[in-house]
């Protein structure tokens, strides 16, 4: 929904899949890798363990640095 949204051109999705006029694959193809970072900085797991008042003390997180998917070629396999 955040990469339909925010494209200035039309876009298709199938599942988890987008699709858009060859012309606009490039910008889709960040445009995809940008929200995945807007989402994810906002810690969507420890959000909703709050919601739950779950304890997630015990959880161990990595120190994955989100921003690395901007670079990546295969963000999504």
């Amino acid at each position: 929904m955040l990469v339909v949204s925010s494209a200035p051109y039309p876009v298709v999705t199938i599942h988890d899949s987008y699709g858009c006029r060859y012309c606009d694959m490039e910008d889709l193809f960040h445009r995809v890798r940008e929200k995945f970072v807007e989402l994810y900085e906002q810690k969507p797991l420890e959000h909703l363990a709050e919601d739950l008042h779950l304890d997630l003390s015990h959880v161990e997180f990595g120190h994955f640095d989100v921003h690395e998917i901007l670079k990546s070629e295969y963000g999504f396999s």
